[in-house]
C-alpha cells in the first residue's frame, strides 16, 4: 500500500471528475468487512467511486460502527488502480496502522475506519470463488454454505440461496 502525495487536500485522481475514473473490464474489485460490527458485510464496486460510511448516512457502502462518519471515505477506481481517500473524517482512515489522506490499495490491501477493518479483493473477472458464496438478501458472506447468514439470518441450507462469485 503506497501513501498518495495530497494536492488541495485531496488526491486529483480519486476526488476531480475529469481524473478517467472508471471500472476495470477485466477484473472484479471487492471490498469486505473482517471486523466489527458489520462483520461478514461485502460490497462488489458497481461504480468507479464509491463512498464508505456510517448506516443512516448517505453512503453507497454502510458500516454499522458509531466511530464510522456518516460519510467517512471515498473508493476511486481508474483502469489500473484502487484508491482510498479520507473524507475529513472525525476518527479518521488507517492503512498500515497510519492515520492517511489516500493511499492506494492492491490486492488483500486493509484498512480499518474506527473499529471496523476492511478487506480489497482484486481478481480477474474469469476468476471463480468456488468456496465464496454471497447471500442474495444482503450480500453478505455467510461462513458455510449451510448456516444461516451472519447478517440477515436468512437459512442458506440450499445452495439457491447463494450467489457464487
Amino acid at each position: 500500500m503506497k501513501q498518495e502525495p495530497m494536492r488541495h487536500g485531496w488526491p486529483d485522481s480519486v476526488m476531480n471528475k475529469k481524473s478517467g475514473l472508471s471500472l476495470p473490464d477485466d477484473r472484479t474489485i471487492t471490498i469486505s468487512v473482517i471486523a466489527g460490527p458489520s462483520n461478514g458485510l461485502t460490497h462488489q464496486l458497481t461504480k468507479a467511486r464509491t463512498s464508505i460510511g456510517r448506516t443512516g448516512g448517505s453512503a453507497d457502502i454502510k458500516i454499522d460502527d458509531q466511530q464510522v462518519s456518516p460519510l467517512h471515505c471515498v473508493v476511486g477506481v481508474t483502469h489500473d488502480m484502487v484508491r482510498l481517500c479520507d473524507l475529513d473524517s472525525a476518527n479518521g482512515t488507517y492503512a498500515n496502522e497510519e492515520r492517511i489522506q489516500a493511499a492506494e490499495l492492491e490486492h488483500l490491501s486493509e484498512f480499518r475506519l474506527g473499529s471496523t477493518w476492511l478487506v480489497v479483493t482484486i481478481v480477474p473477472k474469469h476468476f471463480l470463488y468456488a468456496f465464496c458464496s454471497v447471500c442474495r438478501r444482503c450480500s453478505t458472506l455467510p461462513l458455510t454454505d449451510t448456516s444461516g447468514c451472519p447478517k440477515c439470518g436468512v437459512n442458506h441450507g440450499e445452495r439457491a440461496a447463494y450467489l457464487t462469485l
